[in-house]
């Protein structure tokens, strides 16, 4: 009967997605075991210790540089969303802020040379050169 070939696939779909979330959340698990476990021996423990130093130093970074990346993405959107496909919502001009800030895209082609050397010099010298150069100084202050 098709409809019970049907339910059968719908049943196998889900089941390996459970799977799939489980082993998911399992090997998240795993990770934070093993870095909790490197404090065990002191040459190793130096990457858990620097982070337990320096966790609220950390979190406040995560926020700060998480606002400006998003005020970047509003920015972005409303400047190149009705000239390029890749900014034509806030999400879309999140993604390609990340592709941007990886290396994973080129930057915007098509885009008036104004708006875009304004925007290159403002994503690039905060979110890259500010703010990597930020987080290596909590680290460095950290560390020592």
């Amino acid at each position: 009967d098709l409809f019970q070939a049907e339910e059968g696939v719908v049943d196998e779909a889900r089941a390996t997605e459970s799977f799939t979330l489980a082993s998911f959340l399992m090997g998240w698990a795993l990770l934070v075991r093993c870095i909790l476990y490197m404090d065990l021996h002191p040459r190793t423990g130096i990457f858990v210790n620097v982070l337990k130093h320096c966790w609220d130093d950390l979190m406040h970074f995560v926020l700060y540089a998480g606002a400006i990346f998003v005020m970047m993405a509003y920015i972005a959107y409303f400047v190149f969303g009705n000239s390029t496909d890749s900014f034509d919502s806030i999400e879309a001009a999140a993604v390609k802020q990340w592709n941007l800030l990886n290396g994973l895209d080129p930057m915007l082609a098509g885009t008036p040379p104004l708006y875009l050397a304004t925007f290159g010099i403002l994503f690039t010298g905060l979110l890259v050169y500010f703010m990597l150069n930020f987080l290596l100084a909590i680290i460095l202050d950290a560390f020592q």
